[in-house]
């Protein structure tokens, strides 16, 4: 079981990212494979979030940026996949469904 209650550790563990695939299916903004994915905090790691599955979202490089660039929310219902909120404001497009050059070269690893 600690291979899915990490606590306070920086990353998701191996075991922790196969379920993120399973549950959320690949990236929650715009549905990018989960091999094109990292594991995100929802509650942010930098203010005590635990990475445990249940506080943990699958999103690729550009949604994980676009989350954090323009204060978007992660829906997270109890029982249920999260989901990225709609920007509040009329922004940028979304990003694109194609990794970045980056991302495709490097491991997907937790934010």
């Amino acid at each position: 079981m600690s291979e899915l209650a990490l606590g306070r550790a920086r990353n998701a563990s191996d075991a922790q990212r196969l379920i993120l695939a399973a549950r959320d299916g690949g990236c929650i903004g715009c549905e990018l494979t989960s091999e094109h994915t990292q594991a995100h905090h929802i509650d942010y790691y930098e203010y005590g979030g635990l990475t445990e599955v249940p506080n943990l979202a699958s999103m690729c490089w550009d949604c994980h940026t676009d989350l954090h660039l323009h204060d978007r929310k992660i829906h997270a219902p109890p029982d249920g996949r999260p989901r990225l909120a709609p920007p509040q404001t009329n922004g940028p497009a979304p990003p694109s469904r194609n990794p970045s050059p980056d991302l495709a070269r490097a491991p997907a690893r937790s934010p």
